[in-house]
């Protein structure tokens, strides 16, 4: 199955239903809870996990509702981004946005290289602590959240953003990859690993 692409959220969040092993994933739910629940009815499978990319608030914002529908799906979140997580109405009253409180219950991942639901978890901090992205090697997807964009990366001016860990990042683990690996990132439309 091909990745559908859904811009959630006041900052058009990319989130992304996808299949890989017979798992249906959501990535990254960037939504309110309205937004999402209709999104995750259109679906119309069973969600059997939730990756998140990163742990900044419009990456999140749906999780609220989609946790209290569904509160026996795992979330996985790397650990170096759990506190940009438990600061989530902090970064919410920031830009002004909506929060609902979020599930305590994670997975926390911690090592790089993990296999994680069939993708492989690359560690590319940068953008935030503990930014990650996955990769499927069998059908050449990446997704890169906000390390990555067409033509462009994420900010690192935000909570424990790094310019030299950004660059590091996408030097060494995104652009070792395949030049045909299509790229999903966090917001905006995608790429390859080639054109970048």
């Amino acid at each position: 199955m091909n990745p559908i692409t859904v811009p959630m959220g006041p900052l058009a969040t990319n989130g992304y239903f996808y299949t890989l092993q017979n798992k249906n994933i959501l990535i990254d739910p960037g939504a309110t809870t309205a937004e999402m629940l209709k999104v995750l009815d259109d679906f119309g499978e069973a969600v059997d996990a939730v990756i998140l990319t990163h742990g900044h608030i419009d990456h999140i914002m749906g999780l609220a509702g989609f946790s209290r529908r569904f509160p026996e799906v795992p979330v996985y979140l790397h650990a170096s981004d759990l506190q940009l997580y438990r600061n989530a109405p902090k970064q919410a009253a920031l830009f002004g946005l909506p929060f609902d409180t979020l599930p305590e219950r994670l997975s926390l991942l911690n090592d790089e290289g993990t296999s994680l639901l069939g993708f492989q978890v690359l560690m590319t901090p940068g953008h935030s602590p503990g930014s990650l992205c996955l990769y499927d090697p069998e059908n050449s997807i990446l997704f890169s959240g906000d390390t990555l964009f067409q033509f462009g990366v994420g900010r690192t001016d935000l909570w424990g953003g790094s310019w030299e860990q950004l660059e590091n990042s996408i030097k060494t683990k995104l652009f070792a990859l395949p030049a045909e690996t299509s790229v999903f990132s966090g917001h905006g439309p995608g790429t390859t690993i080639g054109a970048e």
